[in-house]
Parts: structure tokens; C-alpha cells; sequence
């Protein structure tokens, strides 16, 4: 996950490139641990509060240590859309 101060300096770097860059933001295991989501979340709020255009967040899903976390998806998800 990077933080909220690396992306930022990065990302103004692409405003008036001739063509039409779109961010998203993918993480993963945010089905599993609330820290991820909430840092997840975190950083979506930072970017936007800086005046940048974050396109969309992936929630990239494994269930391979068993079944996710379903409440902490829909919360995960709710404050993600909360944001827009």
C-alpha cells in the first residue's frame, strides 16, 4: 500500500499528458483484515481531498484462507462509495 504522500507527488506529474490517464487504486486481503480496508479507504480520502481524480477501486478478492470477511466487504464498500 503506498502512502497517501509517495502517490501524490507522483500523480500531478501526469496532468496535461496528451492523453487521458485514468487512476485506480487495487488492493487485496481487504476481504480479510480491516487494517488493509481502512487504509485502503484512507488513501482513497487523502487523493480526493487533494483534488485528484481517483476512476475507480478495485477490491481484488482471494478466498483462499477460507471465507471473507462479508460484513467488512459491505463496509469497506460503503464507505469507498460514501467517498464519491
Amino acid at each position: 500500500m503506498c502512502s497517501a504522500r509517495i502517490t501524490s507527488l507522483r500523480l500531478p506529474s501526469c496532468r496535461g499528458c496528451r492523453f487521458r490517464a485514468e487512476l485506480w487504486l487495487n488492493e487485496i486481503f481487504t476481504e480479510y483484515s480491516r487494517s488493509t480496508a481502512d487504509a485502503l479507504v484512507e488513501l482513497t480520502s487523502s487523493l480526493l481531498l487533494q483534488g485528484l481524480r481517483v476512476d475507480g477501486v478495485g477490491l481484488q478478492g482471494h478466498i483462499m484462507f477460507g471465507e471473507p470477511d462479508y460484513a467488512l466487504v459491505e463496509d469497506t464498500m460503503r464507505r469507498l462509495g460514501d467517498l464519491a
